[in-house]
């Protein structure tokens, strides 16, 4: 009986200890959680303090990531008008080129997303002003106002960023390439360039069709004119962001020149026609109201003719060069368009690959500085035509630009065409010669609609190559 007894005390004794073990850690557990709530209400309350100190500063917590909007609201993504003022000779550039002073466009990868890219770049450069002038998700490309004396510093910190940027530019001024100097076909003078090339001749196989649209990009137009009214659809200014185009005889003359040349209404008892009559232009503005053009309004352009599904986009218009370009010698200037502007060539290279993978032919004017075409990195590209100027003789214009890159050469001297104010006038320039060969490319395709762009462009040289002059009956007779 003891026996049993001090086991059921042993038992008695051991379950008294571990009850007080269990008594002393649930004290523990509790102690433990009141510490920790009072601990939580501490730092809440610090987070709280600090919320309201920021918000009476007007400073966040994080002062490098700003909370503000870093891009134009979508109401206002239109480029904004050059101040003349800002535009200065590049100094540092080899031939002299004009370019806007504290402008840096950034063109981006597809799959970057171009506020990350500038909220990353802000945060790098915290000390600096960086704003974002302009953006465009088509062909991912942002326009950055910078400090004109950082702005070096800051395009080559961008261009090491390989993993996001694809090339970075300055924004340069490009212009329009004519020279300055009236009714009808009875003149002869009037109607030279279209007997030089066999555009009589051509038209009595074709004047064109009304569904092949030729985008024009250029200064302005005067829609009302009577040799343009009624052969236009799709206007726009990308200045603007609206369909208001306009044009004035000061510097907005350009443009309606060029149409007139290429659709110029026939039949109608005034001034001449133009090369393809029966075909329609998209006219583009692309310069402000000071008849600037610069490479983003130039590329706004392209891609709304894009956009609007053009055949052809006519670009009478290229770089502004300097003074410095007429004092090389031919060799220097092969120098330069083999080894110099390469990261642009490549951008021009790039943009006019996806012009020619749309089934859209550029025809662009080769320039008027009496030197080697490609010395001017847009001039390089082998998917685009590029335009040299002739006289009545057959002979170079004395300012056409000239080398192996030019694809053909049309007439660019004593040109008749339209003016505002429904005037008519002549012009002198590449310019001019340009819009005769998109005429011609447009008569063209409209008899051979399974047209490729690469086999359009070879066929345009051959000619040239051959040494022969160009005559637009030749050649579509033998497409026949």
């Amino acid at each position: 009986m003891n026996k049993n007894f001090y086991q059921i005390k042993k038992k008695v004794y051991f379950f008294s200890a571990y009850k007080w073990i269990a008594l002393v850690l649930f004290l523990l557990l509790l102690l433990c959680l009141t510490l920790k709530c009072c601990d939580y209400e501490k730092t809440t309350n610090v987070n709280n303090q600090l919320n309201e100190q920021n918000q009476n500063n007007g400073s966040a917590l994080t002062p490098n990531k700003p909370k503000q909007n870093v891009l134009p609201s979508s109401e206002n993504i239109r480029l904004i008008p050059i101040d003349s003022s800002q535009i200065i000779e590049d100094k540092n550039d080899p031939l002299g080129r004009f370019v806007v002073k504290e402008l840096v466009n950034v063109y981006l990868h597809d799959n970057v997303e171009i506020k990350d890219f500038v909220l990353s770049l802000k945060d790098q450069f915290p000390n600096d002003s960086i704003v974002t002038n302009y953006y465009a998700e088509v062909y991912k490309r942002v326009q950055l106002r910078v400090d004109e004396n950082r702005k070096e510093l800051l395009k080559e910190t961008i261009k090491k960023d390989t993993v996001n940027v694809k090339f970075v530019t300055n924004e340069w001024v490009y212009g329009s390439f004519f020279i300055n100097k009236d009714p009808g076909f009875a003149d002869k003078q009037n109607k030279w360039f279209y007997e030089y090339i066999g555009v009589f001749e051509a038209w009595k196989i074709t004047q064109g069709s009304s569904d092949v649209k030729i985008a024009v990009l250029d200064d302005g137009f005067d829609l009302n004119h009577i040799e343009i009214k009624n052969n236009y659809q799709d206007q726009w200014n990308v200045f603007d962001y609206s369909s208001n185009v306009y044009a004035n005889p000061k510097n907005h003359f350009h443009g309606t020149h060029v149409a007139g040349s290429i659709v110029g209404e026939q039949n109608n008892n005034f001034g001449i026609s133009g090369v393809a009559p029966n075909c329609k232009i998209i006219p583009i503005q692309i310069s402000n109201g000071s008849g600037i053009i610069t490479m983003t309004s130039l590329l706004d352009g392209i891609f709304y003719a894009l956009k609007n599904k053009a055949n052809i986009i006519n670009l009478s218009l290229g770089l502004s060069l300097g003074k410095k370009v007429q004092e090389l010698s031919d060799v220097e200037q092969d120098l330069i368009s083999k080894n110099v502007f390469l990261e642009e060539q490549e951008l021009w290279d790039e943009v006019f690959e996806i012009v020619k993978n749309d089934g859209v032919i550029i025809v662009q004017a080769a320039g008027n500085d009496h030197v080697l075409a490609n010395i001017d990195p847009m001039k390089r590209s082998e998917n685009t035509i590029i335009v040299g100027a002739i006289n009545q003789k057959g002979e170079l214009a004395e300012f056409t630009n000239y080398g192996s890159k030019i694809t053909v050469y049309a007439p660019g001297k004593q040109i008749y065409s339209s003016l505002p104010g429904n005037q008519m006038g002549f012009l002198d320039g590449t310019s001019m010669a340009t819009p005769i060969i998109s005429g011609c490319v447009a008569l063209y395709i409209s008899k051979n609609r399974n047209y490729e762009v690469k086999e359009v462009i070879e066929l345009f040289a051959k000619q040239n190559r051959q040494n022969t002059s160009f005559n637009i009956n030749e050649l579509i007779n033998m497409s026949l």
